[in-house]
């Protein structure tokens, strides 16, 4: 059998150990709503951060939508969700009218977690994706332009089709 001394010093151990857990629980919930609260600010910092005329931040939108041009609302988060690099950069082009500045894509692609890596190589991974592709035509410091996909697709059945039936008319 256990003594009563001992029982007596088990029972004083847990309930220290209870005062330790509501202490940590305590700082954890303290540290969770300082993470959540850094983590809103520096998604708004990223979203606006060289925003220009082509990507502004909507006024009430959230963090997770951002206004392109003057009354459109675009939802990056679903937009970008799941998306490798490339598949973000022509949203974002699909978005801008054909149009990718590297800053901008570079902070949209990293908010919304399509990039990966350490922060500090995003801008080069962007910029040698475009400049190496044959998808895209350098327009000047930073801004590419995604080149049409008429001239880069291959033939689909239709446009065969009207082909022969041009030739078959001119026999």
């Amino acid at each position: 059998m256990a003594s009563s001394e001992t029982v007596r010093n088990l029972q004083d151990l847990l309930a220290r150990l209870h005062l330790q857990e509501e202490e940590v629980s305590t700082r954890l919930s303290t540290v969770k709503q300082s993470i959540a609260a850094v983590e809103t600010t520096l998604s708004l910092y990223i979203s606006t951060e060289g925003a220009s005329s082509s990507f502004k931040a909507g006024a009430n939108t959230g963090v997770d939508q951002v206004t392109v041009g003057h009354s459109d609302v675009v939802d990056w988060q679903r937009r970008l969700t799941g998306l490798t690099t490339r598949q973000g950069l022509q949203a974002i082009a699909e978005v801008n009218g054909g149009i990718v500045q590297v800053g901008e894509a570079k902070n949209l692609l990293a908010q919304y977690r399509v990039l990966g890596g350490h922060p500090k190589h995003h801008y080069n991974r962007v910029f040698t994706l475009l400049s190496q592709s044959d998808d895209w035509e350098l327009l000047g410091r930073g801004r590419f332009r995604i080149k049409s996909q008429e001239s880069s697709r291959s033939p689909d059945l239709w446009s065969v089709a009207e082909d022969t039936d041009g030739q078959e008319g001119q026999s």
